[in-house]
């Protein structure tokens, strides 16, 4: 162990015959999955807000 002030742990890792260092549990492209649907309630949060965002100025025009 060399290259670390004492007092830290050396959290280098042996990567030799491993392989590739992509945890097996990481999907293809990189991301995990729920990614997809936390993506997914953003886009009803803002649909929700600009729909009551119009609601209001629509109301407040008549």
């Amino acid at each position: 162990m060399g290259g670390y002030p004492l007092g830290y742990p050396d959290i280098r890792q042996d990567s030799r015959g491993k392989g590739a260092s992509a945890p097996e549990s990481a999907p293809a492209g990189g991301y995990p999955l729920a990614l997809a649907g936390i993506r997914q309630q953003i886009m009803d949060i803002r649909n929700g807000l600009s729909a009551t965002i119009s609601k209001r100025d629509s109301e407040a025009n008549t």
